[in-house]
Order: C-alpha cells, then structure tokens, then sequence
C-alpha cells in the first residue's frame, strides 16, 4: 500500500485548518484560515468507487451561546458547505450545502477543546450533482470560543500530553476492525532544531477493540506560522511498519500552551485519520464533553 492513505470512514476528508502565530520569542498575528488539506473518496450512483482526490480546503470554525458547533468550508472541492452540530461528540449535524448543490446529513463523531484550541471530525454523507460522497473533515483551529490569539513560541525541548480520536482500521488474521481508535497523544517539539516528533498510542472500541500504535518523527516547524508538518523526508510507522501519509498541526496560545493537529495515515496493517489535542501542563487544558 506504498502512498495509499486507509480511509477508514469510506473516504476521510482532512481538513488541516490551523492558526498561526509567531517564532523564536517574536509574537506574529495568528493566521485565520490557515493551510487545509482534502483527501476524499467519491462513489457513483451505481456504488462503483472513482478512487481517491486530493486537493486543499479551507476551513473556519464558529460557536456561539446556545453551544452549537459551525464549520464553514470556504475553499477547496466543498467549498460552499456549512455544517452545525450541537458541539459534543457523537452530536447530529445539519449541512447545508446549496452552494455546491449538495444534500446530506453528517455527525460530530469526535471533538476535544483545549483552552486555546479546537479540534473535532465530522462526518458527512451527502448527495452532490448526482455523486456520492462520505467524508470525514477531521479540522483543527484556535477554539471559537476564545477567539484567535497570538503566539510565541518558547526555547529548548517541550513535551505536550493528550489526547487523540480518529476513525480507524486495523488488518488482523481473522480481518479487518473499523471504528473510532481513541487514546493518549504525546508530542516532543524541540524548537532550537525546528523539529517536532511523537506518538500516539490507544485502541478501538474505548479499549475494547485492537490496540494501535503510531510512532512518527522528523516532522518540520514553520517558526513564521508555527505550525508544524510531515513532508517526505518524515518517518510515521503504524502497527509498527512504515506508513504513508500527513500529519499537520499547529501550536496554540500566547505562550504556545498547546499543540493541535490532524492526520491520515495507512500501510497494509491498517491505518487511522483524526485529530488530536495536547497541553504543555499535561491534560489540565483539554475540557471536559
């Protein structure tokens, strides 16, 4: 499966929407929207799948006093479509999607909130044109609630801890699992080298199901966004064997307190797309559902 990314969810959409901030003891504006990132599967009316699209997406996320969740994708193949969910996870959303003359229904099937950032997935399954689509938009931002900060980004090694969710496969002798893998996220960014590595390790099934493992390292900080991203020189291993993919995030607060992103990966074991959230303080900043 070399360069094939798993789609876990009949085609995962990765919405990569992070926020920027500043560098090396600088404060620079956070960016909004920032870079996104699409991959998505299309089926015919008859079922018979075209194969994998990628391109970029844009993405903004709004909240407001009722506790109603909005993803607005303003760019990329969805462009026109807006989302709202009741913000927790499991939550039905309502899509509207009249500017790309689609129809469907989708879900919030998982969200984490940090003191500074937000990341969730959301499910979509619509009709467009008379095209299939089921999609997964796994997005990351600055929390909405708070609105966008600036950053600036410490000295030395940081170690972030927290949290992952995302739908996921695993290939076993007896088949194949699919479901939501959740678990702890462990993020090592060292930023006198601009490099950011991690792991994150969990199961299916709120533990009941498979384990899955994720090693990855060699990622690459952008002190003038800070974010951070894989590239090919990156190395990400899922259940222990080399996988292909992306994973993307960002770094959050004044004082880069947390670190946020997206990812999508696979290899012939399996592989897994979602979102996680970790804080410098440990999981202190993540908020309860």
């Amino acid at each position: 499966m070399r360069g094939q990314v798993f789609a876990p969810l009949a085609g995962a959409l990765l919405v990569l929407a992070a926020c920027g901030g500043g560098s090396g003891g600088s404060d620079a504006p956070a960016r909004d929207p920032g870079r996104a990132l699409t991959n998505y599967d299309r089926a015919d009316p008859n079922g018979s799948n075209s194969g994998p699209g990628v391109s970029g997406s844009v993405a903004r996320l709004y909240s407001d006093a009722a506790g109603q969740i909005r993803l607005d994708m303003v760019d990329g193949p969805m462009a026109g479509m807006v989302i709202f969910c009741e913000d927790r996870s499991g939550a039905q959303c309502h899509v509207n999607a009249a500017g790309v003359g689609a129809t469907g229904t989708g879900s919030l099937s998982a969200r984490r909130k940090g003191d500074y950032a937000y990341v969730g997935q959301f499910v979509v399954n619509h009709d467009q044109n008379g095209t299939l689509y089921a999609n997964t938009h796994s997005v990351h931002g600055a929390n909405p609630a708070r609105g966008r900060t600036d950053v600036r980004l410490p000295d030395g090694a940081q170690q972030y801890n927290g949290q992952f969710a995302a739908g996921a496969g695993v290939n076993h002798e007896n088949g194949t699992s699919t479901g939501m893998a959740t678990g702890a996220a462990t993020i090592l960014a060292n930023f006198d080298t601009a490099t950011v590595s991690g792991r994150l390790t969990g199961a299916l099934d709120n533990g009941q199901g498979p384990a899955v493992n994720v090693v990855f390292n060699g990622l690459n900080i952008n002190r003038g966004a800070a974010s951070f991203r894989s590239d090919n020189t990156s190395r990400i291993e899922f259940q222990g064997e080399r996988a292909w993919g992306e994973i993307e995030g960002a770094f959050y607060g004044p004082d880069a307190q947390e670190a946020a992103g997206a990812f999508s990966f696979g290899n012939d074991q399996g592989g897994m797309s979602g979102v996680f959230l970790t804080c410098r303080r440990g999981l202190d900043c993540i908020q309860p559902e």
